[in-house]
């Protein structure tokens, strides 16, 4: 490009994220299981993994960028520049959970379960646990990435 049309520059990113680990992870009321060790309120909730630490993931994030950046020394001036600047995020749109629920339902969140000694008992699903209806899928529109973006800016630098 001629020095007299101004100075061109392209960028380009390439994103790349793997997928969160997470857990099925409920609520249980420990009490009936623990002698109290002095607590003045023992805990009535306490987490219980109901799977694998990390057995699930979330999708995975790829994305590509795109930068254009066109600026002109303005005549008549030591730094006068003017610039456009245009940008495009997620050139091609790629989608991908980034969040989803993680409900777990125990006998604390409702009486259709029935409790368990979580220091001695193996947990049956449908009968101590169960998942919530959405679980493991994004339930909302930030729950997935960022759709393709276009933005455009200019003025001058002095």
């Amino acid at each position: 490009m001629p020095k007299a049309a101004g100075r061109l520059a392209l960028g380009f990113v390439q994103r790349f994220e793997t997928g969160l680990a997470w857990s099925a992870v409920g609520n249980v009321n420990p009490r009936a299981y623990v002698v109290n060790p002095g607590y003045v309120t023992p805990p009535t909730s306490v987490q219980y993994y109901f799977s694998p630490r990390g057995s699930y993931r979330t999708g995975t994030v790829s994305a590509t960028d795109l930068s254009l950046n066109w600026t002109h020394q303005i005549p008549g001036t030591k730094k006068g520049q003017a610039f456009v600047r245009a940008v495009v995020v997620n050139v091609f749109n790629r989608a991908a959970a980034i969040r989803v629920n993680k409900t777990v339902l125990t006998r604390n969140d409702s009486s259709a379960y029935l409790a368990f000694n979580p220091f001695a008992d193996m947990p049956v699903q449908g009968v101590h646990y169960g998942f919530g209806s959405d679980f493991g899928q994004p339930i909302g529109p930030s729950d997935y990435q960022a759709p393709r973006e276009f933005s455009i800016s200019f003025g001058i630098r002095y």
